[in-house]
């Protein structure tokens, strides 16, 4: 056989082979069409690349937003609600550096944010309030603010005429930048921006040192509290309730000389009294050891960040608050942004 009869003997093969190459191609790119027109770019296909909410900054507002997160997400199972914490701090220059969706904050937002991250919003979603703290068997129940302005200032001294604190030899605060911490050392003294200082120098009572300790989150300070029984730290409110290990204690202003909240019992409702009538007049609780929770988005939040937003700041929302020890905007008289 001819070598061109041979070609002609495998053209029926070869065209059978390529009909069937061709079929499978136009097969394929109609798959592909219909993937862009039922997926068309920009939106995102049931259960494929869900929309993502970044929520990062205050330890203190992490527990709440970990619950609104998961509520949220079971009404929303096309986007994913990651929290973490970081601090006040963290939680204001993240959103305005745009490294996360929505910061948040346990203390107002300071000048020096404002001028450096002109175009951040705020949205306060709730209120809490700083506790001071002893041990459960301390036998004290009241403190002076002169007293714990000694404890913590950045000078070292003998601290053992103290008039109600004399028996305290752990002082307990903030290692991670804090709202918490912030809203307490402004509290102390005006130019104080945090208790750094204070970690640098050693009191003493009599022949004994008073030894500073820096512990990281709420959950931190009211942990070494609880196990020690002459220590003394800060902590919010939320958390120190709700440790049997802690004592809340009574706080007196250098120049009052009635101890707040009166009746400790009912420290909760003094705070929540306090947050709603916004005096200076420290009626019902310190009230400069009151503070908001908030919310902070890089310029307008977006749909997305508002619908979140929206929802921490719902009557439907409140029971998380109520559950860590917080209080909900709905709380407020003045719910405003």
């Amino acid at each position: 056989m001819t070598d061109k009869e041979k070609q002609t003997e495998n053209f029926p093969i070869n065209f059978r082979i390529l009909t069937i190459i061709i079929i499978a191609a136009i097969f394929i790119c109609g798959i592909i069409v219909a993937m862009v027109f039922v997926f068309p770019s920009g939106q995102k296909s049931h259960g494929i690349s869900p929309a993502t909410l970044n929520i990062s900054g205050s330890t203190t507002i992490q527990p709440v937003s970990e619950f609104l997160a998961n509520a949220y997400m079971q009404n929303h199972p096309d986007v994913k609600v990651k929290v973490e914490g970081g601090g006040s701090g963290a939680g204001v220059s993240k959103a305005g550096t745009g490294q996360t969706d929505i910061g948040s904050a346990s203390r107002n937002v300071n000048d020096d944010e404002k001028k450096k991250y002109p175009d951040l919003q705020t949205y306060k979603i709730g209120g809490s309030a700083v506790a001071v703290i002893v041990n459960h068997d301390n036998p004290v129940n009241e403190a002076d603010k002169s007293e714990m302005q000694l404890l913590y200032d950045d000078t070292s001294g003998d601290l053992s005429n103290l008039s109600h604190l004399k028996n305290i030899r752990l002082v307990v605060q903030r290692s991670d930048t804090s709202g918490t911490e912030e809203t307490f050392a402004q509290w102390l003294n005006p130019r104080f921006s945090n208790l750094d200082a204070a970690m640098n120098v050693t009191d003493y009572s009599g022949n004994v040192t008073i030894v500073p300790l820096a512990v990281v989150g709420n959950e931190g300070v009211v942990r070494v509290v609880a196990k020690n029984p002459d220590a003394i730290g800060f902590a919010d409110f939320g958390f120190a309730e709700r440790d049997s290990g802690v004592k809340i204690l009574k706080l007196r202003e250098n120049t009052s000389d009635k101890a707040l909240p009166e009746d400790i019992s009912n420290a909760r409702e003094r705070i929540r009294q306090e947050l709603n009538h916004g005096d200076q007049n420290n009626t019902y609780y310190i009230s400069r050891l009151t503070r908001p929770l908030l919310y902070i988005t890089k310029g307008p939040a977006t749909s997305l960040e508002n619908d979140f937003i929206t929802f921490a700041r719902s009557a439907g929302a409140a029971k998380f608050f109520d559950d860590i020890g917080y209080f909900s905007i709905t709380e407020f008289g003045n719910s405003g942004k």
